[in-house]
């Protein structure tokens, strides 16, 4: 018999970000002296409280199979959580714990979509949208947003996409790679179009605390009507630099909850309850996670400085996140040709705005996550070679 493969896995793309951040280890490991700046990953450690939580739990046998829902104290403290600051009133019974907000995503897609139902996806969005829909048996819908207007969600731009097999709208705010958040004026306007044309909304919302300039995040499932409409996934690993500890989480109404809960319990069995406490343990300290996002806000600033002095780039100002979103404009080179000269030419790893939905103009996605000295060295160099 000759080997064959599932045809929704042959035909994906592989990830342009997991790739380059791989081809920046096998650089490094050669010698050559690479900046990477497309990890998309706090740069701190996990809070010295959280992960001492964590090791306690390893010493005190938390290393066994638990509740595969997440337990019930974690389950508990994030219903809490996001009553009080998001304005969402799920109980624990409607919460799921997963690792990572990447499965919670993945999981809710399988669940909810038959093959040939459509998902909006807003571009530019994060490379992983796309695939997994695919690998549901969704179709993925982009629409394109625009740098001109700010990437401004719109009704006119929405409506044209939206057929009766519509079955989902996937939500980011703040934006991975732009750093736009959504305003109420856009939460408004997709709440009218979800009750008027019966869809969903997926709100990803990972980065809601790396917000800047007084900005406050908006929880579109907060909305009047929008309770059994929504599906909020977020989790620890960005605002409190758990990446590897994988602690994600996803709140819907009840009957939602219990199908990607079947479908879950059939593909993991639980999230080991020493990580559970680690983030148990977090959520108790956001101070934590102010200090961090100020140190995101204060190497946006500088690096919104640097590329200004560079008359070839052009750097928008992120609402959030720790990214930076920059046009490079040189000798019509298209993102990817952008990504690999300045690899070549200045050892700077960047992920080509193409990976992302941006098929025609040549932007790039930086990571601010990155040592502030590493960020000036990366900057002397991209001005050295693009001046």
């Amino acid at each position: 018999m000759s080997l064959t493969f599932n045809s929704r896995v042959c035909n994906l793309e592989a990830s342009a970000s997991i790739a380059l951040m791989e081809k920046a280890r096998q650089l490094k490991a050669q010698g050559v002296d690479v900046i990477s700046l497309a990890t998309g990953e706090p740069d701190f450690d996990t809070p010295e409280c959280a992960a001492e939580a964590g090791i306690a739990g390893i010493r005190d046998g938390k290393t066994h199979y638990v509740n595969g829902r997440g337990i019930p104290a974690l389950r508990e403290r994030l219903s809490r959580k996001l009553q009080e600051e998001n304005g969402l009133a799920y109980t624990p019974e409607e919460i799921l714990v997963t690792p990572g907000a990447k499965y919670a995503i993945f999981a809710t897609l399988f669940t909810l979509l038959s093959p040939g139902d459509e998902v909006i996806i807003l571009n530019p969005c994060w490379v992983s949208y796309g695939a997994m829909t695919e690998l549901a048996g969704g179709v993925p819908i982009y629409v394109n947003l625009s740098e001109e207007d700010g990437y401004a969600i719109t009704q006119e731009k929405l409506e044209p996409y939206i057929t009766e097999k519509t079955k989902l709208l996937l939500l980011n705010t703040p934006n991975n790679p732009t750093g736009r958040a959504l305003t109420q004026q856009e939460a408004e306007m997709l709440r009218t179009l979800a009750l008027e044309h019966d869809f969903y909304i997926l709100s990803d919302e990972i980065y809601e605390k790396v917000l800047f300039d007084g900005r406050r995040h908006i929880s579109i499932g907060a909305l009047p009507d929008m309770y059994d409409r929504v599906i909020t996934v977020n989790g620890l690993s960005k605002c409190a630099a758990m990446t590897g500890w994988r602690v994600g989480y996803l709140a819907a109404a009840r009957p939602i909850v219990d199908m990607i809960y079947m479908f879950y319990q059939h593909t993991l069995t639980c999230i080991g309850e020493f990580a559970q406490l680690a983030a148990l343990e977090a959520l108790e300290h956001p101070e934590e996670f102010d200090r961090m996002t100020e140190s995101y806000r204060i190497r946006r600033d500088l690096w919104q400085q640097r590329m200004s002095r560079i008359p070839a780039v052009r750097c928008l100002r992120a609402e959030g996140t720790f990214y930076g979103w920059m046009r490079i404009d040189k000798d019509g080179m298209s993102s990817g040709d952008i990504a690999a000269y300045l690899l070549e030419r200045a050892q700077v790893v960047l992920v080509p705005g193409n990976a992302y939905g941006e098929k025609e103009q040549p932007y790039v996605r930086v990571s601010l996550a990155t040592a502030a000295e590493d960020l000036v060295r990366a900057a002397d160099r991209l001005e050295a070679v693009l001046r």
